[in-house]
């Protein structure tokens, strides 16, 4: 009794859990209404905290999404990445820069910053191409822009 004795009902299912293990029940899936079907499986404990950890990178959408939302965003997001027929009919807005459809815009580097900011194109330092005396070059061709030295 004392091992349970101030503990959440969560942590004195874990103790249970821990001292009388359960056998896995097989996944299952049963229709519960027109619309709606239980899926019921079990999940190892590092599936958790992905799940725990998507939630968190998905707060933005939804603060506190129930399993079925997680599960439903998530297969939406797969699916326009790998369903070549959603990829096919992809709205126009799909192809926009990412802080234009929604999504946050990614980080950059304090150099490409200066670059985008200076309206040049941001280029890979791994392109031979780039350099920054060829960066100088081609912001001094343009006129009216302003120059930014590294």
């Amino acid at each position: 009794m004392a091992k349970v004795t101030g503990k959440s009902r969560r942590d004195c299912d874990r103790l249970l859990a821990e001292l009388a293990p359960e056998t896995p029940r097989p996944e299952q899936a049963r229709p519960i209404s027109a619309t709606q079907t239980e899926i019921r499986f079990t999940a190892e404990e590092t599936l958790l905290v992905k799940i725990e950890k998507l939630k968190a990178l998905l707060s933005h959408r939804n603060p506190n999404p129930s399993y079925a939302e997680l599960i439903e965003m998530l297969a939406d997001m797969a699916l326009k990445r790998l369903d070549p027929e959603q990829k096919a009919a992809a709205p126009a807005d799909a192809f926009l820069a990412p802080e234009q459809n929604g999504e946050p815009r990614p980080v950059e580097s304090p150099a490409e910053m200066r670059r985008h900011s200076a309206g040049g194109e941001i280029k890979s330092e791994t392109d031979p191409a780039y350099s920054s005396k060829a960066e100088k070059r081609r912001m001094e061709a343009r006129p009216g822009t302003m120059h930014f030295h590294q």
